[in-house]
């Protein structure tokens, strides 16, 4: 190993270096020192120029994202404040229709309290206008009364006489007229005895019996005899028709008892 080593040495030895190649590989070394620094300054400048490249571009990045943030809180503000004004426009317009609710109701309060005391005051006038017209009411008639009273001890034995001879001419009515009615009811009553003496038929009862070559008998308060073909009957008023029940009489205050008998009656087989 110590002779291996020594072996340069030997060779250094046996071609020793001139000064101008020493000088030319010290300028070399320098040169490369010279170079590797201005590579290494370069390195460092190029580093920087990026470092600073790569900051101004975050700063814009951020200088960007700053404003567009602020863009946003503007908008929102906006907004916001857009948003606030029409509550406060929709504020005051309920504020407003409110108020003008409330004037409506005060002002309808007042007209019902108008009408309420137009009508008390018209009740209390009517009610005066009443009273005054039950007072004139009770004046005229005491007036009238008065005025009849003294009338009446002025013609007082005139009116009598009046009075009575009214009550004369009403009476006389009273009997031309019911003397009229008795004789209506005689005549009414003659045309009904002609009507059962004569009447020869066949008689229907509203209950539907029909009885054949009828006779009227006779006649009473409820009802008729009569003789027909297969023997003799009793038939109530009430079941005989109304035009047959008017022609013997049933509707007459006041009946004849009985008619004579025209024919014997038939006995029944």
């Amino acid at each position: 190993m110590t002779e291996e080593k020594k072996q340069p040495e030997d060779v250094q030895e046996q071609n020793p270096e001139t000064p101008q190649e020493m000088l030319a590989k010290a300028e070399a070394a320098a040169m490369a020192l010279k170079i590797k620094k201005k590579k290494t300054m370069m390195i460092y400048s190029l580093a920087g120029a990026l470092l600073l490249l790569f900051a101004a571009a975050f700063g814009a990045y951020m200088f960007y994202s700053a404003q567009q943030e602020k863009i946003r809180l503007e908008k929102e503000a906006e907004a916001k404040a857009e948003l606030a004004q029409k509550a406060e426009l929709a504020k005051k317009e309920a504020a407003k229709k409110a108020e003008e609710e409330k004037k409506k109701a005060e002002l309808a309060q007042k007209a019902e309290l108008a009408k309420k005391e137009a009508a008390k005051k018209a009740e209390e006038e009517k009610k005066k206008a009443a009273l005054k017209a039950e007072e004139e009411k009770k004046k005229a008639e005491e007036a009238a009364k008065k005025a009849e009273e003294e009338k009446k001890k002025l013609d007082g034995p005139a009116l009598a006489a009046a009075k009575a001879e009214e009550e004369k001419k009403l009476a006389e009515e009273k009997a031309r007229q019911e003397k009229e009615e008795a004789l209506k009811i005689e005549e009414e009553r003659k045309v009904a005895l002609k009507f059962r003496a004569t009447f020869n038929g066949t008689i229907t009862t509203l209950s539907g019996e029909a009885y054949e070559n009828a006779k009227i008998t006779g006649i009473d308060a409820n009802g008729i005899d009569i003789a027909y073909s297969a023997g003799a009957k009793f038939i109530p008023f009430k079941n005989l028709p109304a035009d047959l029940r008017k022609k013997v009489g049933g509707d007459l205050p006041v009946l004849v008892k009985k008619v004579p008998q025209v024919h014997k009656p038939t006995p029944a087989k």
